[in-house]
């Protein structure tokens, strides 16, 4: 059984579709080229030598006083990592005649700290990054099990006996990733914002290189196709190994099914499974993160090992289209975002942009193989002359969808980026929407980034450049020091995942690291 996902909101709900063909058989030639390209993480350890007690104040590890039942210290690794903690203790007055508990919340940031733990929302509560921990034999070391994503630890002693307290001797925490970029220094004759908004980036991209591009290491941990394109877009400019990104690409491609559609994400670890989880965009995009791929290395072997399965992909909604106009049960499988409560997106014009861009890079790189393109470009052609005659209105100078004729941003945003009706009318298109659409319904970095990108490419660069500053700006200035999963800068509280979610939220997440390839490709100074 498949599933798509409905993404509306806190109402959002996983829903059955027998229509969507799940993997039967792995694809071996495709993920042994994905084990070759293994990585390896890098590791350094962090010493953390002082902790915050409960009255804000810093003191060092080793004047800390005596941590009886009740007593909370935070501990600040001073920057966001992804690892595993280990703590030292022993113990002071009598020798201990119980065990001790102590609780361990792993925070992201700050305001998770004080978080109530009364979750009330749709995803599992398993996400939250909290445990307690007994201790029975002194001296002891605990080594974190779970790997962990954080900058802060909250430690709260929940019971020890009368007779006895703790101390802790010593902490470090243990971090990982597979990046092998340094992060940028802040420069005195630089723009500070961007500056650090770019750091913000490369920290979120950094993380996230974990085995994989997960989309976020603290949820869902897992590698995410649509994430995955903006997390090698990016890490392109900064990498000097793109093993990482091949493995990933060869990954989708071995669980590809033998109908051509590609599951929306993957868990590629403690073993390979792919997701019954469909997302047709997703789908449609695999051909433009191998067409990135190959603009950024001119590997010309694996473009032409992984072309058929990204000519797949696109023939898997053609065969489903013979009109042009991707039918409506298809059309919902798609995600494009996460969509405001209490709105209803219509998705179609949206769609039929993702799959005439899908066909345009399927097109470049067939060409660049040398590889017939005629049907192809025919139905390249088919989806302009139907864009043209019932998604464009000439009036209002924007794409619209569906029986109302709504002209939703992301409709806007995929047409131009398919360059739908040619570059000058996707230039007026963009120019109209962002004098007459208003920009509260985007809900994460995802689609804001690429919209981003679409005025970049249409020379409204000073329009982009507002948007990063007016978007992420504002989540450094509400105390991000990653890109958040979701933000939206009119609601900062927003989350779709319910009441009280703050802690399963995802604040490091890879769709946000849009803004360090915009400011390298198009806003430098």
């Amino acid at each position: 059984m498949a599933f798509q996902f409905n993404n509306s909101g806190q109402q959002s709900a996983f829903e059955d579709n027998s229509k969507i063909p799940t993997v039967k058989q792995f694809q071996p030639q495709f993920l042994q080229k994905a084990i070759a390209n293994q990585v390896r993480l890098n590791y350094q350890t962090i010493a953390v030598t002082q902790a915050i007690n409960e009255r804000g104040k810093k003191i060092p590890l080793a004047q800390l006083p005596v941590l009886t039942k009740g007593t909370t210290l935070v501990l600040d690794l001073g920057q966001y990592y992804v690892g595993h903690f280990r703590l030292q203790f022993t113990t002071a007055g009598s020798y201990p005649d119980a065990p001790a508990l102590v609780n361990l919340r792993y925070c992201e940031t700050q305001a998770e700290l004080t978080c109530s733990a009364a979750y009330q929302g749709w995803l599992p509560e398993g996400w939250i990054q909290e445990e307690t921990v007994k201790i029975t034999d002194f001296p002891a070391t605990f080594t974190a099990k779970d790997r962990t994503a954080c900058r802060y630890l909250k430690l709260t002693v929940i019971a020890t006996s009368e007779k006895y307290g703790l101390r802790l001797k010593k902490c470090d925490f243990r971090a990982q990733t597979a990046a092998d970029f340094k992060l940028p220094e802040e420069k005195a004759d630089k723009d500070l914002q961007l500056m650090r908004i770019d750091q913000l980036a490369q920290i979120t991209l950094q993380n996230c290189m974990q085995g994989v591009f997960e989309d976020g290491p603290k949820r869902d941990r897992r590698l995410w196709l649509g994430d995955f394109r903006i997390q090698s877009l990016c890490a392109s400019d900064l990498q000097t190994d793109f093993a990482i990104i091949k493995h990933c690409l060869y990954l989708f491609a071995g669980t590809q099914t033998s109908a051509g559609n590609i599951a929306a994400d993957i868990f590629a670890y403690p073993r390979l499974v792919p997701d019954d989880l469909f997302m047709l965009d997703y789908n449609l995009l695999f051909v433009d993160t191998l067409a990135n791929y190959y603009r950024a290395t001119a590997d010309r072997a694996t473009l032409n090992e992984l072309y058929p399965v990204a000519e797949k992909t696109i023939m898997f909604v053609a065969d489903r289209a013979p009109s042009g106009e991707i039918p409506a049960w298809l059309v919902q499988t798609a995600f494009l975002d996460w969509l405001p409560d209490g709105i209803k997106i219509d998705r179609q014009a949206a769609l039929q942009g993702v799959y005439l861009y899908a066909l345009k890079q399927l097109r470049s790189l067939a060409s660049t193989l040398e590889v017939d393109t005629v049907n192809i470009t025919a139905l390249i052609k088919q989806q302009e002359d139907l864009i043209k005659s019932k998604y464009y209105d000439a009036s209002k100078r924007l794409f619209v969808s569906g029986p109302d004729k709504q002209a939703s941003w992301w409709s806007q945003i995929w047409l131009t980026r398919a360059d739908a009706l040619g570059k000058d009318v996707s230039k007026q298109v963009l120019d109209t929407a962002i004098r007459t659409l208003k920009l509260d319904v985007f809900m994460t970095p995802y689609a804001y980034g690429e919209l981003c990108l679409s005025l970049c490419e249409h020379g409204l660069k000073e329009n982009a450049l507002k948007l990063i500053r007016d978007y992420w700006g504002k989540m450094l200035a509400d105390g991000a020091e990653t890109s958040w999963e979701v933000f939206n800068p009119q609601k900062p509280n927003y989350s779709p995942y319910g009441v009280n979610s703050q802690l399963v939220l995802s604040h490091c997440h890879g769709w946000g690291s849009w803004p360090t390839y915009l400011l390298r490709h198009f806003l430098r100074d």
